[in-house]
Formats: C-alpha cells, sequence, structure tokens
C-alpha cells in the first residue's frame, strides 16, 4: 500500500496539537484486543503501551500518524481480561498530541 509523510513545520512541542483528537473503541479478541482508532483532526505518533496494563501484552503497530477522518487498529496480544478500558486513555493510549498539550499548560 502507499505510505504517507506527515512534516509539522514545527516542533512538536509547539504544535499545538489537539490533545483528544481520537475516537477509540476497544474489544475484546480471543488473542487479547483490538483497538480501533479514528482522528478527528491530525493524531500524531499514536502508540499503544501495552506493557502499562498488562506484563504480557505487546500492541502490534506503533508511532502512526493519522489524519482527520482517517482510522487504524491495533491488535494487543494478552492473556489478561477485563482490562478493556484501560487501553483508551492515557498512560496508555499515547500521542505526540499528549506532548503538544503539555508544552501549553
Amino acid at each position: 500500500g502507499a505510505e504517507r509523510v506527515v512534516e509539522l513545520f514545527a516542533e512538536v512541542k509547539d504544535a499545538r496539537l489537539a490533545p483528544d483528537a481520537a475516537d477509540v473503541r476497544v474489544e475484546e479478541t480471543p488473542e487479547g484486543y483490538r483497538i480501533d482508532v479514528t482522528a478527528r483532526s491530525l493524531v500524531k505518533d499514536l502508540t499503544v503501551l501495552a506493557d502499562r496494563v498488562a506484563s504480557d501484552a505487546v500492541a502490534d503497530d506503533a508511532l502512526i500518524t493519522l489524519p482527520a477522518g482517517a482510522s487504524w487498529s491495533f491488535d494487543v496480544h494478552t492473556a489478561e481480561r477485563g482490562v478493556g478500558e484501560a487501553f483508551r486513555v492515557a498512560p496508555v493510549l499515547r500521542t505526540a498530541n499528549d506532548l503538544s498539550a503539555l508544552a501549553r499548560a
């Protein structure tokens, strides 16, 4: 498939990225969890720090950048059950947008 490059013409901390720029849905699967993310505005370097939820948890991808309207799905492999909501928020679901918001605080 085609690859996309997003270049910010400012440091991330100065880019004024929206801190809550995505809608997130988590679904339990036989292997663990599927995390579906849809960007409402630019989401830079989206990452799931899965091992913060369960020590055996591993996400299948990281550092994904989504323009507004785009979606991405992560598969997290873990034996842990009943913890799906933890994958929806910080400090597990992280983006460079978080850094931008912290710099403005």
